[in-house]
């Protein structure tokens, strides 16, 4: 029989070995890079899907897992990445993330302080202006 460390472990398309070892590093698992992992991962290049978008899902994930949010086999391959429908829904969850991150927040502590003293728990947001109200400050500053 065949050991796991005696399977290729990368491809040959260095941007999908990239990806295998982001999944291989964020997960702690060493997997081998099987013909239908790598076939998996050709279509998540299709879908311009990098390292660090597979780091930010799985990390993610992780975190569901440790919560009790989501199951264990949420990070299996199959579950990530193995058909279109995995795609759509990682590519959804990468979308989810990066807004959390663009969403300013205040940390635990503070929002259960503010909240006892009956004060908002989310940052301001400054209003929102135009496009040419903004180029037009550009424009004055370059003068």
């Amino acid at each position: 029989m065949v050991s796991a460390t005696e399977i290729q472990m990368t491809s040959f398309n260095p941007q999908i070995a990239e990806l295998h070892q982001a999944y291989c590093e964020a997960t702690a698992y060493e997997v081998a890079m099987l013909p239908p992992f790598e076939r998996a991962w050709f279509e998540a290049l299709k879908l311009n899907i990098t390292g660090d978008d597979v780091r930010l899902v799985v990390k993610s994930r992780m975190r569901g897992i440790a919560l009790g949010e989501r199951r264990g086999a949420s990070i299996y391959l199959r579950n990530l990445i193995g058909c279109e429908e995995m795609l759509a829904e990682f590519m959804m969850e990468l979308a989810a993330i990066r807004a959390m991150q663009r969403k300013r927040v205040f940390e635990p502590g503070k929002v259960e302080v503010l909240r006892a003293t009956s004060r908002p728990d989310e940052p301001e947001s400054p209003d929102a202006k135009m496009v040419s109200e903004i180029m037009n400050g550009m424009r004055r500053a370059a003068q």
